[in-house]
């Protein structure tokens, strides 16, 4: 977790999608599949690691987007730009309206990024030129869309589990679903009042 976690601080230029969806993964997977593989252990349950590495990749990248969809909004929702892409930190939204860009465009992101991430302040106008880019990009659209593929990966290998495992997990899975539906709806909402 520690690692994934130093990797968000470690990139050169903003993260493509694939290299989010890593710092993602490496900094949400151990903390959500540590007690699950702790009980199995402790109850003498074997677990198929493959299809738990699975269940945990994708929950965990769920349970960053939506976090990072929580940032999109309650930003939209005041008319300001989200202090994720202020302080230039990885955010799905931002890692999918990054990689939409034109070449020339995605350079110029990652040169501004950069510059943000290396401890200057944005220009605000600058700030806000991005900001009024991704209301009229379809990156949110895209990142609903990943959140939702996310979570049915996710489902599809839980249902693969061993019952014990499912069983264990059932809680966790329900909340899951209830935040993938709650992000969809409160995004739709910032859609409209977007830049």
């Amino acid at each position: 977790s520690s690692g994934g976690q130093a990797a968000e601080f470690q990139i050169e230029g903003y993260p493509a999608w694939a290299r989010y969806c890593e710092i993602a993964v490496g900094k949400t997977s151990p903390l959500l599949s540590l007690p699950i593989i702790g009980a199995a252990v402790l109850t003498h349950h074997t677990i198929d690691q493959n299809l738990l590495k699975s269940y945990f990749a994708n929950a965990a990248t769920c349970f960053q987007i939506i976090n990072d969809l929580e940032n999109y909004s309650a930003a939209g929702s005041q008319g300001e730009p989200c202090s994720d892409l202020a302080k230039c930190r990885p955010n799905a939204l931002l890692s999918l309206f990054r990689d939409g860009l034109p070449a020339h465009l995605q350079q110029r992101f990652d040169n501004w990024s950069n510059r943000v991430s290396a401890g200057a302040a944005p220009e605000p106008v600058e700030l806000l030129q991005w900001w009024q880019r991704i209301g009229m990009s379809d990156a949110l659209l895209s990142t609903r869309y990943q959140l939702r593929l996310h979570f049915k990966c996710s489902g599809d290998a839980l249902q693969l589990l061993q019952t014990e495992i499912r069983l264990m997990l059932a809680q966790f899975h329900e909340w899951l679903a209830y935040e993938v539906g709650e992000s969809s709806v409160s995004t739709a909402a910032t859609v409209e009042s977007a830049p």
